[in-house]
C-alpha cells in the first residue's frame, strides 16, 4: 500500500525530456527532495500506466535533454514560492544567490551560474527571512542543491537545458565546463 511521505517533506520532480528519441526514453525521472534516486517505480511514486505530458524542444532538431526542477506538494510549493521570490529580490538589487555547489548573480547584465561550495553544507546556502523553522529550510534547499547538481550533470553530459522553476534557465553544451550563462525564468530583471 502506498503511503504518502510525511507532511513537512517537500519533493521536486526531475524531468527529463529528450529531442528526437524514442518515446520509451521520454519518460520524467522524479526525485524526492531528500536526494535519493527514485524512478517511477520507487514506492513514493505509484504507477500510473501512461506517459507524462510533456512536449520536446524543438530547436534545431537537436538530440539534447530538458532538466526541469519543480517543488512538489504543497508545502514545497509554497517555501519555494517565498525563497524564489526573495532570490529574484536578491539578484535585482545586484546580490548574488547561493545554491549549495551553485551560485547565481548578474554579471555585466546578464545571469551566470558558476561552482560555489565543493562540500555542500547548509552555510552554502542563501537563506530566506521566512517563518520556516530553519531545520525544514536546511533540509529543503539541501536536497534541492543535489537535485540541481545532479541535473547539471547530467546536461553536461549529454548537452541541453536546465530550469528552477521560478528562478532560471541555462543552457548547457555537452561537455561545457562551467559557469553557465543563465536567463531569468518567468520575471524580468
Amino acid at each position: 500500500m502506498y503511503n504518502p511521505p510525511a507532511p513537512e517533506r517537500g519533493f521536486i520532480r526531475l524531468g527529463t525530456i529528450p529531442e528526437a528519441e524514442p518515446k520509451s526514453r521520454a519518460k520524467p525521472v522524479r526525485m524526492p527532495l531528500c536526494g535519493s534516486y527514485s524512478s517511477s517505480s520507487s514506492p513514493l511514486w505509484p504507477r500510473t500506466g501512461g506517459s507524462p505530458k510533456a512536449r520536446p524542444s524543438r530547436r534545431g532538431g537537436a538530440k539534447a535533454w530538458r532538466y526541469s526542477l519543480s517543488p512538489r506538494g504543497e508545502e514545497a510549493r509554497a517555501l519555494w514560492e517565498a525563497l524564489s521570490l526573495q532570490y529574484r529580490n536578491l539578484l535585482k538589487a545586484g546580490y548574488r544567490v547561493d545554491l549549495g555547489g551553485w551560485r547565481l548573480y548578474f554579471l555585466g547584465g546578464k545571469l551566470r551560474l558558476e561552482r560555489h561550495c565543493q562540500a555542500v553544507n547548509p552555510a552554502c546556502f542563501t537563506f530566506g527571512a521566512l517563518p520556516v523553522d530553519k531545520a525544514r529550510q536546511d533540509r529543503f534547499l539541501m536536497e534541492l542543491s543535489h537535485l540541481l547538481e545532479e541535473a547539471l550533470a547530467r546536461a553536461k553530459g549529454t548537452g541541453g537545458s536546465v530550469s528552477l522553476s521560478r528562478l532560471f534557465r541555462s543552457e548547457v553544451r555537452r561537455g561545457q565546463a562551467p559557469p553557465y550563462a543563465a536567463s531569468p525564468l518567468d520575471w524580468k530583471p
